[in-house]
């Protein structure tokens, strides 16, 4: 009878042991899951636009969630920096020599998601899948597409984006914008300028300043503008008015290369 008892004993033992690894292993799948959803950019803004390029052709596919549609740029010319070309959201950019254009939107999203060899991808695990979803349900009428002459204007690129890219909620609130470029770089003010632009703000003034200060989007009040602008820009929200004449005030500081892509 005793003998009976240790081994009921060291199966109980067996089976706790076992459980606790099933826990952990459950618990990192867990975690790694939560990490994934927490960086996800598509629940950021109504779209989410993606740079893709097989070294000789350049498209951005913008999947536009408030309105179930996809919009297709075509960019002619050899663009190097999409971030500071396009000057608008980009959530995530994709290289590979095997990506085939003339493929309609639904199977290039596949390509993108499920990965070509000898692809560079940055794409968001969360993300490719809801892409993925979205563009097997969207009607191929719904799928437009533009084409960017080479070497354009900057007016008219941006005519173009804006068309695509206006933030609806943010034209609703009509906040006034100012931008601060204190990076002594010239040019920086008016590119972030675009940025905010071509999501729909109003910028009224574009300004410089020396006075060594952070990066961020300054506001007293919290708004879906300021929000957005902080999502786009990774600049921290910071409370309170600076003394300008916008609602919202973006300072760009000597930092901003740390935080920002544009």
């Amino acid at each position: 009878m005793r003998k009976k008892k240790k081994s009921g004993r060291n199966t109980s033992l067996a089976l706790i042991f076992f459980a606790l690894i099933i826990c952990a292993i459950f618990a990192s799948i867990l975690v790694k899951v939560l990490l994934v959803v927490k960086s996800s950019k598509f629940a950021e803004g109504p779209t989410f636009s993606i740079f893709v390029s097989n070294s000789k052709e350049n498209e951005i596919i913008t999947y536009h969630k408030d309105k179930n549609s996809i919009s297709v740029i075509k960019l002619e010319e050899k663009v190097g920096d999409v971030y500071k070309f396009s000057e608008i959201p980009v959530s995530s950019v994709y290289y590979s020599e095997d990506l085939d254009f003339e493929k309609p939107a639904g199977e290039l999203t596949s390509d993108i998601f499920f990965g070509i060899p000898r692809s560079k991808n940055n794409l968001n695990t969360y993300d490719g899948i809801r892409i993925l979803l979205m563009s097997k349900t969207i009607n191929p009428k719904d799928i437009r597409r533009k084409e960017i002459p080479k070497e354009l204007a900057e007016s008219q690129r941006d005519e173009i984006f804006s068309s695509l890219f206006s933030d609806p909620k943010i034209a609703q609130e009509r906040l006034t914008i100012q931008i601060v470029n204190d990076t002594g770089e010239q040019g920086i003010g008016n590119r972030f300028s675009r940025i905010a632009s071509n999501i729909g703000g109003s910028v009224v003034l574009v300004s410089s300043s020396e006075k060594n200060m952070k990066s961020g989007i300054y506001t007293q009040n919290s708004s879906y503008t300021a929000g957005r602008l902080s999502e786009v820009l990774n600049f921290p929200l910071r409370e309170g008015k600076m003394g300008g004449i916008g609602d919202i005030i973006v300072v760009i500081g000597q930092d901003y290369k740390n935080l920002t892509k544009y």
